[in-house]
């Protein structure tokens, strides 16, 4: 592996899509991202505890240190001293986000006041008490899935990412026939943001797939919402999805389709694809652990919530989602402390700041 695709390989790879489209979406198959063969899947088993070996090493002696193109961080002082200073380092994504959405970027591709702007909107379209309503359509989609499994089930893809798939459509106020397509769709395009940073041309390539697909879906729930607010009388004051929200608000503040349109997808992208990996390895940690996967079982036959809680947040600290970290780029030189010391950062580093470390 060589440099991080930040941000000349991300120009030059959007340069060619620009050029060689052909108007005709090919068919989207998300399997194509598996790993192919013993020793590919041998690699992906081994990568994580591997990488977690050698962090511990490093969190030791040499907190901060290049691997394969990257500057990965290990420490818990140098990972939130990095992931406090925005304006230092930057997430990297803002570029292809507004590939994806066609024109807008999403929150976490911004930066200052734009970022500032967006976070404000959100706050006005997120309403806290929707957090029960999400709850209950969980509870309601599992039941009726595991009521329907005739008692064996495939957990991770007819359950952990069936349920978040079910509820983005219908919290977002979209509609598509295929929910299981809807769920690989965001799959495909978080693998692409946040787990390709050396630019695959096959993660890449589904991900565009997968996002003009989004966007049909998408920009048809807008219209849809528009044309039933233009009719309405009088005009309502509250909605219960976001397209609809999002459509109240255009009545009020310069917000644009395009906006729109990258709010959704953005959301999206974060909702299905994080959920079901963080329930996923979750579960995963369960499966190993017959105590913890006990105390599970007798927390839920109870009904006890906070038991419950505890042991999946402990499975998740073991196995987090987000592993392992977050990416960011230093557009310009400087430096973070590492054992009282000024350690240098280079403009145009790309940095894995490891909280899974």
């Amino acid at each position: 592996m060589g440099a991080s695709k930040y941000f000349a390989a991300v120009e030059a790879a959007q340069a060619r899509a620009a050029s060689d489209w052909s108007g005709v979406l090919p068919p989207f198959d998300f399997t194509t991202l598996a790993a192919k063969g013993w020793l590919a899947r041998l690699k992906a088993r081994l990568a994580q505890p591997a990488l977690a070996a050698v962090y511990a090493v490093s969190r030791r002696w040499f907190p901060v240190f290049r691997l394969a193109g990257l500057t990965h961080v290990t420490r818990d002082a140098q990972v939130r001293e990095i992931l406090g200073r925005p304006d230092d380092f930057i997430t990297p994504f803002g570029r292809e986000m507004a590939e994806l959405a066609d024109g807008a970027t999403f929150l976490l591709g911004l930066d200052g006041p734009e970022h500032d702007r967006l976070h404000r909107l959100m706050r006005q379209i997120l309403d806290p008490a929707d957090g029960q309503r999400i709850a209950a359509m969980s509870h309601r989609f599992a039941d009726a899935l595991l009521d329907n499994s005739a008692g064996e089930i495939d957990a991770i893809g007819d359950l952990l990412k069936r349920v978040p798939a079910e509820i983005c459509l219908r919290y977002f106020g979209l509609a598509c026939d295929d929910i299981d397509q809807f769920g690989d769709w965001t799959m495909a395009l978080s693998a692409f943001l946040f787990g390709d940073p050396f630019g695959d041309p096959a993660t890449r390539a589904l991900a565009i797939n997968a996002a003009r697909r989004l966007r049909c879906i998408i920009d048809d729930a807008i219209a849809r919402a528009q044309h039933d607010l233009a009719k309405a009388d009088p005009r309502p004051q509250t909605a219960d999805t976001l397209v609809e929200r999002l459509v109240l608000l255009q009545g009020r503040q310069p917000v644009s389709d395009a906006e729109i349109r990258s709010i959704l997808i953005g959301l999206a992208t974060g909702f299905i694809p994080t959920n079901t990996l963080a329930a996923a390895r979750m579960l995963d940690i369960l499966l190993k652990r017959p105590e913890a996967m006990a105390a599970a079982r007798c927390a839920a036959l109870a009904h006890d919530m906070p038991a419950m809680r505890r042991i999946v947040l402990e499975a998740g600290r073991l196995n987090p989602a987000l592993a392992p970290g977050q990416w960011r780029y230093c557009p310009r030189d400087t430096t973070i402390a590492v054992d009282g010391r000024p350690h240098a950062i280079a403009a145009g580093t790309t940095l894995l700041v490891s909280t899974m470390s």
